[in-house]
């Protein structure tokens, strides 16, 4: 009983520590168990230090891994391995980097905006979308003349020169670098006017595109004019010189004319003083003037003797029911220029 308690113990300890051990495996060497994935392939024209099993990033997060490698036509063809769920528009960049310092390699996906049509299954991606490692032995092998070319003692002459300058100026370069940030900072603060302005210049620049054939059209006509002046330049000399006499002669004009034109404008002025000092009676006037008028036209269409010295053709007192009369005292003043402007307000007939 005993020994079958210890065996089961053992045994759950190896189903554990195998299931750890074979996750740890898939995820250190990139297995991908119990992963669905697709094989695609692409083109490059250098592959240097890219390895089998090297992981396939898109955004920084592993999306499959490299399952070979082999050369055609004198171009490497890699195979990648993706996951199932990510799809890959045709017009994919791929990229290869540096994963880590030891120079281990990545592949990067770029997939762009994500529209279809996706890639299929075995399918693709040529060289032109493409771009190989860097390759820092090359870059080492290449500064190397230059670095064997520098003496050791020019080159700490240099750098303590460097440091004393820097270190004389250390209050500019701090100042410099406060007013650089304050200039982000108030940048930054500016977002949505900087994407206003952006989006504003972005519509007027697809206006002026939508109007090229009336910009076109516009330059050309610019440019038929400028050439018509330069074909007809005596002419234009001719009417600069006639403008600059007429500019002269009325300066003339008016230099010996201004003691003349200084009183008109004074007594312009007068006049508007007494229309200020007076604009109470012409509103006045202007009230009452379209009765004036009516009493003017009709002296002028009845004559002047009847409107002036028959107010009425019945009198009150002699007929109460006469609606266009007067009182007999009313009747007997004396008529004049004054009973005109009463019959135009309605007082006669």
């Amino acid at each position: 009983m005993k020994f079958r308690g210890v065996a089961f113990k053992l045994l759950l300890f190896t189903l554990f520590t195998g299931t750890v051990t074979i996750g740890l495996a898939s995820v250190i060497g990139n297995f991908g168990l119990f992963k669905g994935r697709y094989p695609v392939a692409a083109v490059f024209d250098d592959v240097t230090g890219l390895l089998d099993n090297d992981p396939v990033t898109l955004a920084g997060v592993t999306v499959g891994k490299v399952t070979g490698q082999h050369v055609e036509k004198g171009l490497a063809v890699v195979n990648l391995s993706i996951d199932k769920g990510i799809k890959l528009p045709r017009t994919t960049n791929v990229e290869i980097k540096y994963r880590n310092l030891l120079g281990l390699r990545v592949v990067s996906l770029e997939p762009g905006d994500g529209s279809a049509p996706y890639l299929e299954p075995k399918e693709r991606i040529p060289a032109t979308q493409t771009q190989g490692p860097l390759d820092l032995d090359q870059v080492f092998n290449n500064l190397k003349p230059l670095l064997t070319g520098i003496n050791s003692s020019d080159l700490n002459t240099l750098s303590k020169a460097l440091l004393v300058s820097f270190a004389n100026h250390k209050d500019d370069i701090d100042a410099v670098l406060a007013d650089t940030a304050t200039f982000l900072g108030a940048v930054g603060g500016k977002s949505e006017q900087l994407g206003s302005l952006l989006q504003n210049t972005a519509t007027v620049a697809t206006d002026v595109a939508a109007q090229r054939t009336q910009l076109a059209r516009l330059l050309s006509s610019l440019g038929t004019v400028a050439e018509t002046l330069a074909g007809d330049s005596s002419q234009l000399d001719r009417t600069l010189v006639n403008l600059n006499t007429a500019t002269g002669e009325l300066a003339r004009l008016i230099a010996d004319n201004r003691g003349s034109i200084e009183r008109d404008i004074n007594d312009l002025v007068t006049v508007l003083q007494i229309v200020m000092h007076h604009q109470g009676d012409l509103s006045e006037i202007a009230t009452h003037l379209d009765d004036q008028l009516r009493a003017t036209l009709k002296a002028m269409s009845f004559g002047e003797w009847g409107n002036l010295y028959v107010p009425a053709l019945c009198i009150v007192d002699l007929d109460p029911a006469c609606d266009n009369g007067k009182s007999a005292a009313a009747a007997a003043e004396p008529r004049g220029l004054s009973s005109l402007f009463d019959l135009g307000t309605g007082g006669g007939g």
